[in-house]
């Protein structure tokens, strides 16, 4: 099984050699890495060519990650793809695991890891689906090896109310990802614009599960998204795109409703934490008066005066955990 590793960066010069190091280390190698340089302004262009031939190097016009990752697919050639951000790091099994699930289950086009939080050189001791409700997966459920499954419904539903699929954690079919349509160019600038992609992905099961954290996920001052209050503006965002593009929003449209109202509620209060009172009223448009909180009321009767809500507002929001809300 050939695959083809993609890694979008942008001035990640820092941080690129240690995940190229944990991408090359693997136990399954790649037969080819390609870096999709967005334009950096740093020196990632000349520590990405210490790693020449095994690695090949492109640059693009500073146009976003979801263009810099399809540049990547469409320079390379391997049948599977993997994606691999430039500041993440993979375990050295994080390849070979997954070859394993997809050769025990031939109808898995589609699989991902569980993963870690990475602050500095620390891992997490708690991974991403030990913070997952139970029975999160559903059913049916197929468990084809130790921390290995397959899910035979698709994952629309549990991926509205969590995140735990990251790209740094995807190994898929080149003609799966063609399919699903690649990632999104116009979705680019927005902090949630993965989460796009994997809504089209996510309805094409079976899908394939490793439990075993194989990747990390850094936490660090570069992340693009860092408060709670963009995290949730940009996820709003996506899903206004999915409930007016997709076709499977069409028998969700409910709870995706519901859940566009929740997080303009959030955002609204952190809009609010950070002095942006219009926009905290453009948000509250969308959250219905019965069901915004008494907090939430008050806020929008102060929010008509500026100089009292100055004594009402607590700072910015707290940082959100990686990449979502």
């Amino acid at each position: 099984m050939d695959i083809a590793v993609i890694v979008p960066t942008y001035n990640r010069a820092h941080l690129i050699g240690e995940t190229l190091d944990s991408i090359l280390a693997q136990s399954y190698a790649p037969a080819e890495v390609v870096v999709a340089d967005d334009g950096s302004t740093d020196d990632t262009e000349s520590v990405v060519a210490r790693y020449a031939p095994r690695v090949r190097y492109m640059r693009i016009q500073n146009s976003g990650p979801c263009r810099a990752r399809n540049a990547g697919v469409a320079a390379s050639t391997a049948p599977w793809l993997a994606f691999c951000d430039s500041d993440d790091l993979w375990q050295p099994d994080r390849l070979r695991k997954q070859v394993e699930l997809c050769s025990a289950a031939p109808d898995v086009h589609y699989c991902f890891t569980n993963f870690r939080v990475v602050t500095g050189t620390a891992w997490s001791d708690e991974t991403k689906f030990d913070s997952l409700p139970a029975n999160y997966w559903g059913q049916p459920l197929r468990e084809i090896g130790p921390g290995m499954l397959v899910l035979d419904n698709d994952m629309f539903l549990p991926l509205l109310a969590h995140q735990p699929v990251f790209p740094s954690t995807l190994l898929m079919k080149r003609s799966f990802f063609e399919a699903a349509g690649g990632w999104n160019e116009n979705l680019g600038r927005n902090p949630s614009e993965d989460i796009e992609f994997l809504f089209r992905c996510i309805v094409r099961p079976p899908l394939g599960i490793v439990t075993e954290p194989l990747v990390g996920i850094r936490k660090h001052e570069g992340n693009w998204t860092r408060a709670s209050y963009i995290a949730a503006v940009g996820l709003i965002d996506i899903l206004e795109h999915v409930q007016r593009t997709h076709p499977a929003a069409r028998q969700h449209a409910a709870p995706l409703h519901r859940r566009i109202q929740e997080l303009s509620a959030r955002a609204a209060r952190g809009a609010f934490a950070m002095g942006d009172l219009e926009r905290m009223r453009q948000l509250l448009a969308a959250v219905p008066f019965w069901q915004r909180s008494w907090k939430l009321h008050f806020r929008a009767v102060l929010s008509h005066v500026p100089r009292l809500s100055a004594l009402f507002m607590t700072g910015s929001p707290k940082p959100a955990g990686p990449g979502r809300v």
